[in-house]
């Protein structure tokens, strides 16, 4: 099944498809803001951001939807957005908030754990990426975007490549292969505008 967000009822809400376009479902029903939907590790649970307790949170919801007898549960505390469960299930990592990019992690295997600070330096929400390496992460040089490995174990960050086009800072736009041999990433190929002319304007 394939998660994303949709405004298709008004408000910002998490939905579930198959692959082959079949099976739509809602799967939140709150009149908040639920966005930015994330997989747990064994597919029973899709993580998503809400600010349905005044402020936005990292919640969860179980893969058949939430109801009165199975409510979404929220996990983070101190502010959540983004939040990426760990290939383990050991961990959930999520940034704060959109403007606060710092990225941040959570045990959740044993259902308690405190948060901790991981990456300091990340400049965009959506510019990271869990591998089976460390952390992949964007980060911007003036007009340059480099990408870069941190290794959790050393914490130490390595620069695996340059590009030379920008990438978007407003949308997921860096994902991993399971085996960590490939990094799939989004960029601006071309970026341009134009001007019209209106006879008759009024």
């Amino acid at each position: 099944m394939i998660a994303f967000d949709s405004r298709r009822n008004g408000n910002p809400d998490i939905f579930v498809i198959r692959p082959d376009g079949g099976g739509l479902r809602r799967i939140t029903t709150s009149v908040s803001e639920d966005v930015v939907p994330s997989w747990s590790h064994d597919g029973k649970w899709v993580y998503f951001a809400s600010n349905r307790s005044g402020a936005f949170q990292i919640w969860r919801v179980p893969a058949s939807g939430e109801s009165a007898a199975l409510p979404a549960i929220q996990v983070t505390r101190g502010g959540g957005f983004n939040g990426i469960e760990s290939a383990d299930g050991k961990y959930l990592y999520f940034n704060k908030t959109r403007e606060s990019a710092a990225l941040w992690r959570l045990g959740v295997a044993s259902g308690a754990g405190s948060e901790e600070p991981v990456l300091e330096s990340l400049e965009s929400w959506p510019w990271w990426a869990l591998g089976p390496k460390g952390i992949y992460f964007f980060e911007a040089n003036g007009t340059s975007v480099r990408l870069k490995l941190f290794d959790q174990a050393t914490k130490k960050a390595y620069e695996l490549a340059a590009l030379t086009k920008p990438v978007p800072g407003f949308t997921p736009a860096l994902t991993v292969s399971p085996d960590g041999r490939a990094v799939v990433f989004s960029q601006f190929d071309e970026v341009g505008s134009e001007i019209m002319l209106m006879d008759g304007f009024r």
